[in-house]
């Protein structure tokens, strides 16, 4: 009972505050919600590419027997509409027979089963289906008889009509299963909820400094705790306990908002998968780490502030002077660079050590440097700000190195999280331009110098299954290397009149052959869309990398805000002894700019230089995204210098003469 008795007054007292406690609280609760949802969605991503895995083993694995008596005859028969290929596998009952997975019963004749999307597209699509294959809609087929979402496949019924023989066909006697799947890799989920930890640090940044709002306010509440009898063991149980509090009501929330996000996930954004929002699902152990872990994270967060803390019935006192051994991160850099530099020079070997041994160089390395680049471009302000404090002529000028000096946690923290931010940008859109290029239009699916002629002459003479007769044909070009392999059915590559209506009678014309046939603008159309898939990618990392920039943002206004309004006193005395306000504004200035600098120069240079090393290592084109580096760095200074500028009216309320009768 004693214990709940203080957990009340525990909360009573992290709420005593007014506005601005209950401020702290939603700002730490919102910042624990959107790093849980992230870090649920991250757990998500392998056990959803699993799904897919699974749908698809089911779809490929089959067990066939050339004698057994109770099975189902399949032909598969690829279909195009239009721009649209379809899967399609036509049934023949053996027997019983055996059910195609997603079907309710083995299809008869002429009844044809198609994939959700497929039936909604039906009203156009469907009486051309129809039409080619015979038949007529008889239901849809379930999610576990599809790969996904966005799957077009079909599932009919051999027509009385339809001119197929047995050697074009396969006799089966079993479907692929789950159980028969590779079993889930939790090594690839810890992998990318470490990546993500890294990728989300902006939040963890702006949690710890909302955590720290208001600190000597908090800690003015505790002395007097203190001196109502309360023990140092009870001060830091309080403390402790508000951190909790606000980080559990934060990351339980972000269930509901992962449950929010997971439609926009499923759709798409993942590598181009389409999942159904179900196969985003983490693991509930791991889910329950994080739901575990993170109001942990937040109470010893807490407590590890308060370790040099005395607070007694008189006030608070700290038990050492703050340090400024930031070097040490030059060597945490030097290290990773060091590293990252013989994994270069060494990356034929990498390959004999196997790849387990490559990923603890090449990602240990970078891990050192991620955090080195932070601790050096914050360390690196100090040491210039320690450095000119005393050589500085103006009183701008000298008032922001001084402070720097003194704080340099204050802002330079924030700010240098972006030496972070634009290193990673760099290094993920100099990978994705360099797939790019490599595998762009030119060498899709090998057939580029066809994609370069504007007419395809007739492969050794004659058209296949005289296509000739057909009005509109002009050449019809048979190849087998489309996609990969001699035993893949043969396509044809058509030069026709340019209408549709062509296209579609000879593919009407084949549909029981076996064979694809396509114009050369929809190869056009595919590389188009090989592009789109690595132009999305680089959006999609560049929206992360801009909301985590907001993230940074508001987090920098905070700290200013709060930094503004703890000094306010002091700022009063300022105004009293007729520095301007202009002066003061341009100290704040100086006191951001120059970690501003800083983490520019190391993130650039941060960003080059690993871009080179790492593809170097691992035997990758090296390219440079400079364009999108230049634009992140003018959005950087354009946010930052925006935020210093959106503290001015909390400036003259901490300006004002009256705050020197404060107690």
């Amino acid at each position: 009972m004693n214990r709940l008795r203080q957990l009340g007054l525990s909360l009573k007292l992290a709420t005593a505050g007014g506005r601005s406690a209950w401020t702290r609280l939603v700002l730490v609760a919102t910042g624990f919600a959107i790093g849980s949802a992230l870090l649920l969605a991250a757990a998500s991503i392998a056990p959803g590419v699993h799904a897919l895995d699974e749908r698809r083993d089911i779809d490929a694995t089959i067990g066939v027997n050339p004698n057994a008596t109770n099975a189902l005859r399949v032909w598969r028969l690829p279909q195009s509409f239009g721009d649209l290929d379809v899967s399609t596998s036509v049934v023949a009952p053996i027997g019983r027979g055996i059910v195609p997975p997603g079907l309710p019963r083995v299809p008869g004749p002429g009844d044809i089963f198609a994939s959700e999307r497929l039936v909604s597209m039906w009203p156009t699509l469907g009486p051309a289906i129809e039409h080619r294959l015979d038949g007529h809609l008889a239901g849809t087929i379930g999610r576990d008889g599809v790969i996904g979402p966005d799957s077009l496949t079909i599932w009919e019924g051999k027509p009385k009509s339809a001119p197929l023989e047995r050697p074009g066909s396969y006799r089966t006697t079993s479907f692929g299963s789950p159980a028969s799947a590779t079993p889930l890799d939790v090594g690839w989920i810890v992998m990318i909820v470490v990546v993500a930890s890294t990728i989300l640090l902006p939040i963890w940044l702006f949690v710890g400094t909302v955590t720290r709002l208001s600190a000597a306010t908090r800690e003015a509440r505790l002395a007097a705790v203190r001196l109502a009898g309360a023990t140092q063991r009870q001060v830091r149980f309080f403390a402790a306990t508000e951190a909790g509090v606000a980080a559990a009501l934060g990351t339980w929330l972000g269930i509901p908002l992962f449950l929010l996000i997971r439609p926009a996930l499923a759709a798409g954004p993942i590598g181009g998968l389409h999942m159904y929002p179900t196969d985003l699902a983490p693991p509930l152990a791991i889910a329950i780490v994080f739901l575990v872990g993170l109001p942990a994270l937040a109470i010893g967060m807490a407590l590890a502030s308060l370790r040099r803390v005395v607070v007694s019935p008189l006030g608070v006192s700290r038990g050492a002077k703050r340090s400024h051994a930031g070097w040490r991160w030059v060597i945490v850099l030097g290290f990773g660079i060091a590293v990252l530099t013989w994994s270069a020079s060494k990356h034929r070997d990498l390959k004999a050590y196997g790849d387990v041994a490559t990923f603890v160089l090449v990602g240990g390395s970078l891990a050192a440097i991620c955090f080195g680049l932070i601790g050096t471009a914050t360390w690196s302000a100090w040491a210039i700000a320690h450095k000119m404090a005393a050589s500085v002529r103006t009183v701008p000028a000298m008032l922001g190195f001084r402070r720097l000096d003194a704080d340099p946690g204050s802002v330079s923290r924030v700010v240098g999280g972006v030496a972070l931010i634009i290193a990673l940008l760099g290094i993920v859109n100099s990978g994705l331009i360099s797939a790019e290029r490599s595998e762009g239009p030119p060498h899709l699916w090998g057939v580029g110098p066809m994609l370069g002629e504007n007419d395809v002459g007739v492969e050794r003479g004659t058209h296949r299954g005289g296509l000739a007769t057909l009005p509109g044909v002009r050449s019809v070009t048979w190849t087998h290397k489309i996609p990969y392999g001699r035993e893949s059915p043969p396509v044809g590559i058509v030069a026709t009149d340019g209408s549709a209506t062509t296209v579609e009678a000879i593919r009407d014309k084949l549909a029981w052959s076996k064979a694809e046939v396509h114009t050369l603008p929809e190869f056009w159309a595919q590389a188009r869309a090989v592009n789109d898939d690595y132009t999305s990618f680089r959006r999609a990392a560049l929206a992360i990398t801009f909301f985590l920039l907001l993230v940074s943002a508001a987090t920098m206004l905070v700290a200013m805000v709060d930094w503004l309004m703890e000094r306010r006193r002091s700022l009063a005395v300022l105004s009293a002894v007729g520095v301007s306000n202009s002066t003061v504004r341009r100290s704040i200035l100086v006191q951001v700019a120059l970690p501003l600098v800083t983490s520019l120069a190391f993130g650039v240079g941060g960003a080059l230089l690993i871009t080179w090393l790492l593809y170097t290592a691992v035997e990758t084109p090296v390219v440079f995204a400079t364009g999108q580096l230049a634009g992140l760095v003018v959005a950087v200074c354009a946010i930052v210098l925006g935020i210093t500028a959106l503290s001015t009216p909390w400036l003259r309320i901490a300006r004002n003469p009256e705050l020197l009768r404060e107690a």
